[in-house]
């Protein structure tokens, strides 16, 4: 029973980051959209990061730079004070006017994907602790794939390349 409980919840793990990350392509394209009409010192380079880690769902942003011929990526602190969401004061001294109003309306939907998460990484927890207290062992191999943070680089990468 432990087992299926395990299965289930990695499950909704994953489905909550395909939305996400659904959620984040669509951030992508009206960024693209608007680099693609913008002079070039106009064009934004904030992106949101989504991936799976250490059994939790991450999503993040981060500033892209190009020096030298390579895409280099800088997090923004996201601050203590509200764990859910980022304040807009975070990208205040990184990111143009246009690109404020897109992660002001993604942070809405991205505030709420990391409430659930939140509740499905303490679900997964607690249950954990009772498969423990009645001695059952959970096979943690059925945990989900962790996102390659290479491959989620490179296809970074690729997406910035279109831009330029």
């Amino acid at each position: 029973m432990f087992q299926e409980v395990e299965k289930e919840l990695n499950e909704k793990l994953q489905r909550l980051r395909d939305e996400a990350k659904t959620r984040a392509m669509d951030y992508w394209d009206e960024h693209r959209r608007q680099n693609k009409i913008r002079a070039r010192w106009e064009r934004g380079n904030i992106t949101p990061r989504v991936r799976i880690t250490s059994g939790a769902l991450a999503i993040h942003w981060v500033v892209k730079r190009y020096v030298n011929g390579k895409f280099y990526s800088d997090h923004i602190k996201k601050g203590k004070r509200y764990p859910f969401r980022y304040q807009m004061g975070a990208f205040k001294s990184v990111a143009k006017d246009w690109e404020l109003e897109l992660i002001e309306e993604m942070e809405d939907d991205f505030e709420l994907f990391r409430r659930v998460s939140k509740g499905i990484t303490e679900a997964r927890g607690a249950m954990r602790h009772l498969a423990s207290f009645y001695g059952v062992e959970i096979d943690r191999s059925v945990d989900g794939p962790v996102d390659d943070v290479e491959a989620a680089e490179a296809a970074d990468v690729e997406e910035m390349e279109d831009v330029e």
